[in-house]
């Protein structure tokens, strides 16, 4: 049958094979449904990401591959993964993400028909924000005060074709948050209206194996590269707008809660001589509280926090698959 003509499913990978087939496995199920294409751009991946496509494609026709001819940075792998894309809209998804069955029938009822359309649709992360109602806008300072932070993750923005052609892809590149800055950048200078699907949800994929973040590039690309990114927004931003998406998004991301500076540290990422260096940006950024965590945590052997993590997380595990029992199509 031929690809749902509507809608496609971008993903941009790297050597993450494991996570790719589990992520194939739960998702292929929900959009069989509606015939969605899955286009997968691989960044010239070194372990068998490959021979899970050729499986997957076996079982489900609408999965288009390509990959990189050498390794290149990961915002021009996600460019690479949007321009696979030759549906009116298209969903750039990160891999260890999960779009619930429910969220995919509410999207695809709210596409619009004829010649309106969304330039961008803003999704929720695992329903975290719920004081802000469905709505369209058409300000890009109110884009940036309200869902700014949202739109942080990689998962939660759904591009129109003819704003993928119009995206400034170089002036973002190697930010490490390229995706962020291209819609942003898009925003402040084209007439827009960007759809909040308040009530479509993405939700993190439960993966066998905890997926490792940022790794030993956490300290820098929040404290550094997230800053650099917020002051090179153009100047129609204005100064309150830019403040606070700086200080609420690693915030309401929840990358600076307790539980996450503990796995960092856990993973020898996080040690006195890298409190050292980057403590000076701690206050731009991060609440009060943060400094002293962290400064606290650098006495704490790595051992004893890679072992509370690892009971942290299979107590999470246990809690996720009782609750996914006993309420199956809620957003957890």
């Amino acid at each position: 049958m031929q690809n749902n003509l509507r809608l496609s499913i971008v993903v941009p990978t790297y050597n993450r094979a494991e996570h790719l087939d589990f992520f194939l496995k739960t998702h292929i199920p929900v959009v069989r449904k509606y015939n969605i294409q899955i286009c997968i751009s691989d960044n010239a991946s070194t372990d068998h990401t490959s021979d899970v496509i050729q499986k997957w494609t076996k079982i489900y026709p609408h999965i288009k591959y390509s990959t990189q001819v050498e390794t290149i940075h990961v915002d021009g792998n996600v460019q690479a993964a949007l321009q696979l894309s030759e549906t009116e809209y298209t969903w750039l998804m990160g891999d260890s993400y999960e779009i619930p069955a429910f969220s995919l029938d509410i999207l695809m009822s709210s596409l619009p028909d004829g010649d309106d359309y969304y330039d961008f649709i803003v999704l929720n992360l695992v329903g975290r924000l719920k004081e802000i109602e469905e709505r369209i806008y058409t300000d890009h300072n109110e884009v940036l005060k309200d869902i700014g932070w949202m739109m942080t993750c990689i998962s939660c923005s759904i591009y129109h074709k003819r704003s993928i052609q119009k995206l400034a892809f170089g002036k973002y590149k190697e930010t490490e948050f390229g995706h962020l800055g291209m819609i942003l950048d898009y925003l402040s200078s084209e007439k827009f209206k960007l759809l909040w699907a308040q009530k479509v949800a993405v939700v993190t994929l439960k993966t066998p194996v905890r997926k490792a973040g940022w790794g030993p590039y956490f300290l820098s690309n929040i404290f550094v590269k997230w800053p650099q990114l917020i002051d090179c927004l153009p100047d129609s931003y204005t100064a309150e707008s830019k403040k606070k998406l700086l200080r609420s998004f690693p915030v309401k991301a929840k990358l600076l809660g307790w539980r996450n500076i503990l796995a960092v540290r856990s993973q020898g990422v996080l040690n006195r001589e890298q409190y050292d260096q980057y403590k000076n940006c701690f206050d731009r950024v991060a609440p009060s509280y943060f400094r002293y965590y962290a400064f606290l945590l650098t006495y704490i052997p790595q051992d004893i926090c890679r072992f509370a993590v690892l009971i942290i997380e299979w107590c999470r595990r246990k809690s996720f698959q009782l609750k996914k029992r006993i309420h199956p199509n809620s957003i957890i």
